[in-house]
């Protein structure tokens, strides 16, 4: 009997469930994309199904996956997305982990004084380690090594946010716009991007 596609389940918006999804594209793995209206997320929380009461959620063969970086690494396990050996993985968390730090100072900056802290010192910063660790690598377009992970990924995708939000990434550090460049290249990637739906978040 043949294993059934995943289920991604989510909010129809980028959120928590894009890396996700761009992984399994970058995969070419095949899985479901089910999308919840409010109503719909209401009455799946109310049916018990949701370990957290949250989404996203990720179902495999019955088995149902919660927390979004549980899914992200479950994916990239399965997908050759995760390195060669356990250094390398433990590599690849960082740049992750690394990457949520950046999220984390975006989500706090409320006040316009701590938006221009956001602008002028915290993503400078950032991004100034981030991009001395591809530096490192060769600035080969990978985080490790000169195959993609999910860090990769993950990367392309919180640049693309922060430059349609007016932030300027890419033009400050030639190593990230390798990596951008490099995943938003890939044809199934490209093919997704072509066709996802437009939404606000």
């Amino acid at each position: 009997m043949s294993a059934q596609q995943p289920v991604l389940t989510y909010f129809a918006i980028r959120g928590l469930a894009e890396v996700p999804r761009l992984l399994f594209h970058a995969a070419g793995a095949p899985f479901q994309d089910k999308r919840l209206t409010q109503e719909e997320f209401g009455a799946l929380k109310e049916s018990g199904k949701l370990p957290n009461g949250q989404v996203p959620i990720l179902e495999v063969n019955g088995k149902v996956i919660s927390q979004s970086a549980a899914i992200v690494r479950y994916i990239a396990r399965e997908h050759n997305l995760y390195g060669s050996n356990n250094l390398e993985a433990a590599a690849i968390d960082a740049a992750w982990e690394s990457q949520q730090d950046v999220r984390a100072a975006v989500r706090n900056a409320k006040t316009d004084e701590e938006k221009a802290k956001l602008r002028n010192e915290l993503l400078p910063k950032a991004f100034g380690f981030i991009e001395k660790h591809l530096v490192e690598n060769g600035s080969n377009g990978h985080f490790v090594g000169n195959k993609l992970s999910y860090a990769d990924v993950s990367l392309y995708y919180y640049v693309w946010v922060l430059e349609k939000d007016g932030f300027q990434i890419t033009q400050n550090h030639p190593a990230v716009q390798k990596v951008y460049q490099t995943v938003s290249a890939i044809p199934a990637i490209a093919e997704y991007l072509k066709n996802r739906p437009e939404t606000n978040m």
